[in-house]
């Protein structure tokens, strides 16, 4: 193996960039207009990696993975990205994670890797998720300015992990124009009465029953343990567990999920988890009010 493309282990912020609905794109302008676009786009986020230090390791499709040998840099490079992006009428979703990754033969591998990928999957348009690893690397001014959300469960993780969030426009930008009601992590414990020991789920001819200990998956995947079908579900997009006598659905998307219970009363959770009570529907991504969608039909007893 040539000594330049030998195999080193070192630190590095890595950064994964995607470009929000290319798929829409193409169908929209054609293949070959999109693509033009698309290309002219990911080049010129090329060359903002480049400018704030960092490597472009490879394209990912309608994407980018970069490295940058300095945390602080890759910040503002993703800011950047965002910047660009909007200026060619585009929108890019961005996960930078700080670890030891493996470099030989020009690419990147490890854990470090993984999950950059994985927190990118979960961004909003416009939005760069960072680990706690990269923050705690910013300057105390900068830190202040990060919007922290709740931890996510990532695969291949043991414990949840704390991402923060920068959505470019600034804060008029994470305004939500559904008159919803959010209930997050800190709002479980004020909730009183609500125990249960059953829990029954249906999507079309699907019925799973959940007892106490047992935990599910919902989600795109095909190894979900209730998979749903729908172009707004991420893979991985909710989980539900048993914790305290209570069922417990925590959002862990992109696209957030939707909870109408009965008698009619809805929520929104990005992120966040809710006790689910008595009976109603959830909506994976998709909002009940401007997308038609089977929901998820639930009962708790």
């Amino acid at each position: 193996m040539p000594a330049e493309e030998a195999a080193h282990t070192r630190q590095r912020a890595v950064l994964i960039a995607d470009i929000v609905s290319s798929t829409a794109l193409y169908e929209a302008l054609g293949n070959l207009v999109a693509r033009e676009r698309v290309a002219g786009c990911l080049e010129q986020l090329s060359s903002t990696v480049e400018t704030h230090g960092g490597v472009v390791v490879k394209s990912l499709g309608d994407g980018i993975l970069a490295t940058f040998p300095l945390e602080g840099e890759a910040l503002p490079a993703a800011v950047g990205l965002c910047e660009q992006a909007e200026k060619r009428g585009l929108q890019v979703r961005v996960g930078i994670h700080c670890g030891e990754v493996l470099e030989e033969a020009r690419d990147v591998f490890g854990d470090a890797v993984n999950t950059a990928a994985r927190i990118a999957a979960l961004a909003k348009p416009s939005e760069i998720l960072i680990t706690e690893a990269l923050r705690d690397a910013l300057p105390a001014g900068l830190r202040a300015t990060i919007h922290r959300v709740p931890p996510i469960a990532i695969k291949g993780k043991r414990e949840p992990v704390q991402l923060f969030s920068i959505v470019h426009g600034g804060a008029d930008a994470r305004q939500d124009e559904c008159q919803t009601v959010e209930l997050g992590r800190s709002q479980l414990g004020r909730i009183l009465g609500l125990e249960a020991s059953r829990l029954e789920l249906r999507h079309g001819a699907a019925r799973v029953q959940l007892s106490p200990g047992m935990e599910l998956s919902l989600g795109r995947d095909p190894q979900s343990g209730l998979v749903v079908n729908h172009p707004l579900a991420s893979r991985l997009h909710a989980r539900i567990f048993h914790r305290g006598g209570k069922f417990i659905l925590e959002d862990v998307s992109a696209n957030g999920t939707y909870v109408v219970t009965r008698p009619r009363f809805r929520l929104r959770l990005l992120r966040e988890q809710t006790i689910l009570v008595g009976s109603g529907e959830i909506f994976l991504g998709a909002d009940p009010e401007n997308v038609r969608c089977e929901p998820v039909l639930f009962e708790t007893s």
